[in-house]
């Protein structure tokens, strides 16, 4: 059962897992269905094992309040600087829990929310939904984009190097004691 975390912690933490080109939603006005504005868009949650976005955090109160919930990702459509929900109503986003920064979230339990979230009792009949699977899959627009490293060599003059061989010699006079020994043999 994976992990969710911020992407703004991933981005501290794990810099290696997502790289440094990966798209990051923060601060996008954010509509639900006929383009009404909800709200704004603080953040996503990111698998901490794969680095993939599969929540949007969405700031969706007033002037004066603020309820942030999370709204899977699959559901998004970017538009330039937007985020449409296309099929997001405000009473769907009322029935959703309030995101709460301090809660360690994980990727199976908040699925099971999200079913639960999305045909409340307090959604009119006509909003309820059922969410598809392939809304928790994130968009090619929002998953982390690969890196290619293309390697080439070019020789290049670094420095030169000079290799040769000084022979020195030198004469000495040692004192060397020698010793006789004999051996007779016998017959």
């Amino acid at each position: 059962m994976s992990q969710l975390i911020r992407l703004k912690d991933i981005q501290a933490t794990h810099k290696d897992l997502i790289g440094d080109d990966y798209y990051d939603p923060t601060g996008k006005t954010a509509y639900g269905v006929n383009e009404e504005k909800i709200g704004k868009i603080e953040g996503a949650l990111v698998e901490d094992t794969t680095g993939r976005i599969r929540y949007l955090i969405v700031d969706a109160g007033g002037w004066f309040s603020s309820k942030e919930v999370l709204v899977p990702a699959g559901l998004a459509r970017i538009v330039g600087d937007d985020v449409f929900f296309d099929s997001l109503t405000k009473s769907q986003v009322d029935a959703m829990e309030v995101y709460d920064h301090d809660y360690q979230y994980s990727y199976k339990d908040q699925y099971q929310k999200d079913r639960q979230a999305f045909v409340a009792d307090t959604v009119p009949v006509a909003e309820r939904m059922e969410i598809a699977d392939h809304a928790y899959e994130a968009p090619n627009t929002l998953e982390l984009l690969e890196e290619r490293l293309t390697v080439n060599k070019d020789r290049i003059v670094a420095g030169l190097v000079k290799v040769g061989k000084h022979i020195v010699t030198e004469e000495r006079n040692v004192d060397v004691e020698l010793e006789e020994e004999h051996a007779n043999i016998a017959y």
